[in-house]
């Protein structure tokens, strides 16, 4: 009988946008990499359209490094 692959890490995430606003300024990452995973919370300061651009962009240079130093990351 064939061995089942398990995941890494089980996770979920909750997000909630604020009463008046389209975008939430709060973003969560979990990247896998060869020999680890990145979990990672990201908080664009204040809210809306502009926390949200700060965040996607945060979280896009973790995936395209996540396998780095933690260290190096912040």
């Amino acid at each position: 009988m064939a061995e089942v692959a398990r995941p890494i890490v089980s996770w979920g995430v909750s997000a909630r946008i604020l009463p008046g606003q389209t975008e939430s300024g709060d973003l969560s990452i979990v990247r896998t990499f060869p020999g680890g995973v990145l979990v990672g919370v990201v908080d664009g300061l204040w809210h809306g359209p502009e926390a949200a651009f700060a965040c996607r962009r945060a979280v896009a240079v973790l995936e395209s490094h996540a396998g780095e130093s933690v260290l190096s990351l912040l």
